[in-house]
């Protein structure tokens, strides 16, 4: 088992999903800017998958489900605003607010080496988020 979770983790990582159009964000505004048309592209929005795009996976456990099970999981799942920015001086977190469960956030990353991705697990808004409007 955890041979196979490794495996996928690195996939993912790996480039399976898709590559930083905008390339790596020069500052925490233009991440929230990237993030935002992120998870507006991969169809996290009310408006939903855009049809004339591919559904690429850009979560850890995206290969193992359909991609019509992708879309309908995905559609009006979050918020299409960035709630925040983390950021630790080499990589950045933008966090969404989830529209089922308001307490739980879902980030999308931006690492200089990996191709940008949706956390898979909820997390918690934290201090040290810096909220968007402070960013832009």
């Amino acid at each position: 088992m955890t041979h196979a979770f490794f495996g996928a983790f690195l996939l993912l990582m790996a480039g399976a999903s898709v590559a930083q159009p905008d390339g790596f964000p020069a500052s925490a505004a233009d991440a929230a800017r990237q993030a935002e048309r992120f998870i507006a592209r991969h169809g996290f929005t009310d408006a939903g998958h855009p049809a004339d795009l591919p559904v690429e996976n850009v979560s850890l456990y995206d290969m193992l489900r359909s991609r019509a099970e992708l879309v309908a999981q995905r559609k009006g799942s979050l918020k299409s605003e960035a709630a925040c920015v983390r950021s630790d001086e080499v990589r950045y977190s933008v966090l969404f607010q989830s529209t089922q469960h308001p307490q739980d956030y879902f980030f999308v990353a931006f690492n200089p080496d990996a191709a940008p991705y949706v956390g898979h697990q909820p997390v918690s808004r934290t201090p040290d988020c810096k909220p968007v409007a402070e960013a832009r």
